[in-house]
């Protein structure tokens, strides 16, 4: 990966680093050390909310219901994510060293790299909508 999304405090910081490098920098230095990395930053509008009324028993169990149902679209999506990334990764290697006189064997390898990246901007969108979705239900 090239960047990390880190949701926190109801924000979204994007790092423009390496996995390793983040969970370096996370669990080692603490998050003052992830401050001065270059980062991009999408807060989250207060909404004009009264004070918080106590949820009735029914509220509070289509609560936990909508927070399951988005946890689970949002884990879903990352373990497809991490396939698509995958292969994509494999297909790099392939297109780098395909000889594209074979038209037709090229032509396949080309389709499913455009394929298998559509299909990983769909999971993209999936897991932010859940994403937000869950900031919604905890926020």
């Amino acid at each position: 990966t090239n960047r990390i999304w880190d949701i926190e405090n109801h924000s979204l910081k994007i790092h423009h680093f390496g996995v390793m490098e983040f969970l370096k920098r996370k669990m080692n230095l603490g998050n003052d050390s992830l401050k001065s990395a270059p980062l991009t930053t999408h807060q989250k509008k207060e909404d004009a909310k009264p004070v918080a009324e106590k949820l009735s028993y029914e509220e509070q169990k289509e609560q936990k219901r909508l927070k399951n149902k988005f946890n689970n679209q949002v884990n879903r999506a990352e373990e497809a994510i991490e396939r698509f990334e995958k292969r994509i990764a494999e297909l790099d290697i392939i297109i780098a060293e395909l000889d594209y006189t074979d038209e037709a064997k090229a032509n396949l390898i080309l389709e499913e790299y455009k394929k298998v990246k559509a299909d990983l901007d769909a999971q993209m969108i999936l897991w932010e909508e859940g994403t937000e979705a869950l900031l919604e239900i905890e926020g």
